[in-house]
């Protein structure tokens, strides 16, 4: 009887073992995670930085706030790894590409190499650490920061290009939007959401995507021996002018190809003159031929 116990209770042991295992992180992880928080960020308000992997990387000034405010309780992981909205984060941010941002100004790679190590098969056999969560987490929280500022403000300060810029920056709390955005689990929404609503912004973004089709496509080519044509000039040369007119969207799709320099290619070489701050003059000068 006492060895039936004495196997019984063995039998429990190794359960209760075996489940804090599968789980190492789980004790006392809210404070253990607030004190590598706190710690995690270094260089003030005003210069703030982490180290990641060894590195140092410079990031957001509201990332401090952010988690002051949140009581230096992690936003994304908890002692299983990260939540679903790190994935959301990811699928937006990999939109950005879209609107000519640096995708690894926001960490990309190392945020998708970390979440692949904790979802991958060999998660148990590689040892993964509440400090590599809480670098993981500082990481997520700096790219939202980083991109929505760069989405709202610009990635390049206007005073940079001109001292004398005077365009209006909007401001907003983006420690609180994102707060927001994670109690609401809309993460990625909010982020697009700091797109500039302007239809210039729009059209910019759609340029952006055809002219990295064209480059896909092996770009504009050379319009060879066309310096000097106009209405009424026929040949090879009028007909890759026609095809270059019709990329830049200059000439309607129809246009093409054409040999005959006629008057629909005229009207498409002074639309592609005035849009370039050239004189308008219907034929291809040596001005024009250079644009």
């Amino acid at each position: 009887m006492g060895g039936r116990v004495l196997s019984l209770s063995l039998g429990m042991l190794m359960v209760w073992l075996v489940g804090c295992a599968g789980e190492p992180l789980t004790r006392d992880w809210g404070a253990v995670s607030g004190d590598l928080l706190r710690g995690g960020i270094r260089g003030g308000m005003r210069d703030p930085w982490i180290l990641v992997a060894g590195e140092r990387r410079a990031v957001s000034p509201a990332l401090s706030r952010f988690y002051l405010k949140r009581g230096d309780r992690p936003a994304w992981c908890s002692p299983r790894g990260p939540r679903g909205q790190a994935d959301d984060l990811l699928e937006a941010l990999r939109k950005m590409e879209g609107d000519g941002l640096n995708l690894q100004d926001y960490h990309l790679g190392i945020i998708e190499r970390k979440m692949g190590e904790w979802r991958g098969v060999e998660r148990a056999k590689q040892g993964l650490s509440m400090r590599g969560l809480v670098e993981l987490d500082l990481l997520l929280t700096d790219a939202f920061l980083s991109c929505g500022g760069h989405l709202q403000r610009g990635r390049v300060f206007p005073q940079q290009i001109h001292p004398e810029w005077q365009a209006r920056i909007v401001s907003a709390d983006l420690a609180g939007l994102l707060q927001t955005a994670l109690d609401l689990n809309q993460v990625g929404r909010a982020l697009l959401g700091l797109r500039p609503p302007q239809p210039g912004y729009a059209f910019l973004r759609r340029a952006l995507g055809e002219y990295r089709q064209m480059v896909v496509r092996g770009g504009w080519g050379s319009v060879k021996g066309a310096r000097s044509l106009r209405r009424g000039s026929k040949g090879g040369s009028v007909e890759r002018l026609s095809r270059r007119l019709v990329e830049m969207g200059d000439l309607s799709p129809d246009g093409g190809g054409r040999r005959q320099f006629d008057q629909p290619m005229e009207l498409g070489l002074m639309r592609f003159q005035e849009r370039h701050g050239l004189e308008v003059t219907g034929r291809v000068d040596s001005a024009t031929w250079r644009a």
